[in-house]
């Protein structure tokens, strides 16, 4: 069976992979900049969006019509990245003296 998809779809769909991966991409960047979660974490959430969403999902899409193995490797960084910086984050709610230096900042 063959699905016929409108000429819109398509565009609607390659708009929000470049939305999806300039998004990914700015929240690596601020990761990195944060100077309180890893900056590795940030590299490796930028290497995910890349095998993600450019080598598993559009790749995939434009050469097979299916996603590619290379997104559940994508999702696997992801995944790894986002804990790290979660226990990063719960960590630095439990330090006393970087949640004084925090608390500063934010005035």
């Amino acid at each position: 069976m063959s699905l016929q998809f409108s000429p819109i779809l398509t565009v609607i769909t390659l708009l929000a992979l470049l939305l999806a991966v300039i998004g990914n991409g700015l929240l690596s960047v601020a990761i990195w900049r944060s100077g309180s979660l890893p900056r590795w974490a940030g590299v490796i959430w930028a290497a995910a969006t890349l095998i993600f969403y450019v080598l598993g999902f559009a790749l995939g899409m434009a050469t097979t019509g299916a996603s590619l193995p290379t997104q559940p490797i994508g999702a696997a960084l992801m995944a790894m990245a986002g804990a790290w910086i979660a226990w990063a984050g719960y960590r630095l709610l439990g330090d006393p003296a970087r949640n004084a230096d925090v608390a500063v900042a934010s005035v």
